[in-house]
């Protein structure tokens, strides 16, 4: 690698005041589980040149959970539970995201998950305003 290629910076923003329960419905590939999961953290996670959110063109959320509300072990992956991520955007919606953003958030694949976290990718239009609300 030469001098003027470098590899991209890893940055992780925290959404301060993330806080809400959702529920799973048990219609998920991974789970059958139906249960409610508070939610107190939520991170944006990318690789670029650049700290600047809104010049990022995709990224991945980290929707985190506590392992009393949610084993991975016993109650398998919240991974493609439709009702999950209808609320999980229901929530975004309430806290000022515009319908365009939170449609611009969906599940990123299988191997992604965490054993205490949810991951999303989401795109350029909800990387935009997100930025309008942590780059301040």
């Amino acid at each position: 690698m030469s001098e003027q290629e470098q590899e991209p910076k890893h940055y992780s923003v925290s959404f301060s005041n993330f806080k809400t329960t959702l529920n799973t419905h048990g219609n998920g590939w991974w789970s059958r589980e139906e249960r409610k999961i508070t939610h107190s953290k939520a991170v944006i996670s990318y690789y670029g040149d650049d700290s600047d959110l809104s010049k990022i063109k995709y990224a991945e959320l980290k929707v985190f959970f506590p392992k009393k509300d949610w084993d991975v072990e016993k109650h398998g992956l919240i991974y493609t539970d439709k009702a999950w991520l209808r609320e999980l955007r229901a929530y975004l919606k309430g806290v000022g995201f515009s319908n365009k953003a939170v449609n611009d958030v969906d599940y990123s694949e299988q191997g992604m998950q965490g054993d205490n976290y949810v991951s999303l990718d989401i795109g350029k239009s909800f990387l935009k305003e997100a930025a309008l609300r942590i780059n301040k």
